[in-house]
């Protein structure tokens, strides 16, 4: 869930808490020695060890009270400058699949309404 991407070596903890000091909805949360984060670019997650330049950096966002709009950008550019690409495209892959799994329940549903059916049947998937 947080180690998609790691910034820095060392024990990343065993619990973090959430940073109240970043404004706006996140999942960014610390302990004394790393920021956890998660629901990143393509819901990655990542850990970033604040004995890093990166690390650094999100602390001064936290002492700033920046809002989450002003540090995702940031976060996002971090995630796609370290990923494994080959985690990069399992990521892409999942999110291609998910998008057309909702666009098709989207049409069925609206195929449903169309038919007067209403939400009293439900598509069954089955694998083979």
């Amino acid at each position: 869930m947080w180690d998609d991407v790691i910034i820095g070596t060392g024990n990343k903890g065993n619990s973090a808490v959430l940073v109240f000091a970043i404004e706006g909805e996140h999942s960014i949360s610390e302990n004394s020695v790393s920021y956890w984060i998660s629901g990143l670019y393509l819901d990655t997650g990542m850990v970033i060890f604040k004995s890093t330049d990166e690390g650094r950096q999100l602390n001064e966002f936290v002492k700033e009270k920046a809002h989450i709009d002003q540090v995702r950008p940031w976060l996002d550019h971090l995630v796609l400058q370290y990923i494994d690409k080959d985690r990069l495209k399992n990521r892409i892959d999942h999110a291609i699949a998910r998008a057309f799994e909702e666009g098709s329940e989207h049409r069925a549903n609206r195929i449903r309404e169309a038919l007067g059916l209403g939400s009293r049947f439900h598509i069954v998937k089955h694998n083979t």
